[in-house]
């Protein structure tokens, strides 16, 4: 999906383009009198960013939607909302390493290998 949306970006003409995908899960259990309550929930979140520079100027776009016309859009916006910013010719951005990818691993971002019933056990 990152690779698919800077093609796009590098479609569209843009001169320099980065993006991050951020996705996330959560649990969430309710106990009430040592009984597991009926409010328990999981939900994803996964949102895609784009920053793009053009003619020294910077333009964001951010969605939760990862279909291709959604992702055709968060260029059109970037490029969109860059025409409005100041040029600032300090703004670049430059490639870290040979494929042009940097991944960011925070030691909060820890494999979840509890069962269900740990965390089950955990709320109560």
């Amino acid at each position: 999906m990152c690779f698919q949306l800077l093609d796009m970006a590098k479609q569209a003409g843009v001169q320099q383009a980065d993006v991050i995908l951020q996705r996330g899960r959560s649990l969430s259990l309710q106990a009430q009198g040592a009984k597991l309550d009926k409010t328990t929930k999981v939900t994803s979140t996964q949102v895609i960013c784009i920053r793009v520079i053009q003619d020294q100027r910077v333009g964001m776009a951010a969605s939760e939607a990862s279909d291709a016309d959604s992702l055709q859009l968060l260029v059109k916006q970037a490029l969109g909302s860059s025409r409005y910013a100041s040029v600032d010719s300090d703004q670049r951005i430059e490639q870290k390493n040979s494929a042009g990818i940097i991944e960011y691993e925070s030691d909060r971002n820890q494999p979840d290998d509890a069962s269900l019933e740990a965390k089950v056990d955990l709320a109560l």
